[in-house]
């Protein structure tokens, strides 16, 4: 929201920024203690940065919240949406797997969305940096990376069935 905004990417906006308009709306709360809101603006700023093992209850459950709603559906026009500078997909890789690019600044808005799946392998050393932890959100996003794998799926085998996977070499741009 802020960074909309601003008009600026997410990771632009500064922390300062977050954590003042956090404060403004905490403030309004009068149960609210000064403890509870600086546990609630700490979740905020760092619900984005990977698991840690000092993560308090507050920030992983905002971290899961985060990532249980970003692997719906509806996580597909988001991405077109807030990522529209970005090719869709890259034909010639479409069935690498390969992670071109870093964690949250992949080249296609498909690899964005592989991203989401590792959320949900909390199964896997490797994805623990990002995978879910409370139970409830495990519960949740069994089911929507299933669905989500099984959209990135369907999309290489339309392509397929039009002789586009693999993509055709003569096709290819450099």
């Amino acid at each position: 929201m802020i960074a909309i905004d601003l008009g600026k990417p997410r990771g632009e906006v500064p922390a300062a920024d977050v954590e003042v308009l956090v404060r403004s709306w905490l403030d309004t709360e009068p149960n609210l203690s000064e403890e509870e809101k600086q546990i609630i603006a700490r979740a905020v700023l760092n619900h984005g940065r990977p698991n840690e093992e000092s993560d308090d209850a507050v920030t992983i459950a905002l971290k899961d919240a985060d990532r249980v709603v970003n692997t719906r559906l509806d996580v597909i026009i988001r991405s077109a949406q807030f990522h529209s500078e970005q090719l869709v997909l890259d034909p010639v890789r479409l069935l690498s797997g390969e992670k071109v690019g870093r964690y949250n600044s992949r080249p296609t808005v498909m690899d964005a969305l592989r991203d989401c799946l590792d959320w949900g392998d909390f199964n896997s050393p490797e994805n623990a940096r990002f995978a879910v932890r409370t139970e409830k959100a495990k519960w949740m996003i069994t089911e929507y990376v299933a669905e989500l794998r099984a959209f990135l799926e369907k999309i290489v085998e339309q392509r397929r069935k039009e002789g586009l996977v693999p993509y055709p070499v003569e096709f290819a741009r450099d």
